[in-house]
């Protein structure tokens, strides 16, 4: 079993590495996806950037931004975790890195 374990991580190991070169091959030059977090933030920026409500709830937002980050994380590696024994978290992490550009905009 502990063979087959090593044997997991080592091919998790790899698709990183394949998810990497898929991103640098198909990534140049696109912008990043954005959240719904961000997009609301986007929003509500445009509309209130300049009053009170907008800036006084900045701990708010960053918050609302973690948790979504989060969950998008979570998700993703609840899903692959079903397909792949031995799933690392720190491929679902990378993933929102590559999609979402880590969070910054």
């Amino acid at each position: 079993m502990t063979n087959n374990k090593q044997q997991t991580e080592m091919n998790a190991v790899e698709y990183l590495d394949k998810v990497n070169q898929f991103a640098k091959e198909n990534n140049t030059g696109k912008p990043k996806q954005q959240t719904a977090v961000e997009w609301l933030i986007e929003q509500l920026h445009y509309k209130y950037g300049g009053t009170d409500f907008f800036w006084t709830n900045m701990d708010e937002i960053e918050q609302a931004k973690e948790m979504e980050k989060e969950r998008i994380i979570d998700a993703h590696y609840e899903g692959q975790c079903n397909q792949t024994e031995g799933y690392p978290l720190q491929i679902a992490e990378q993933y929102y890195k590559q999609t979402y550009g880590g969070g910054e905009q």
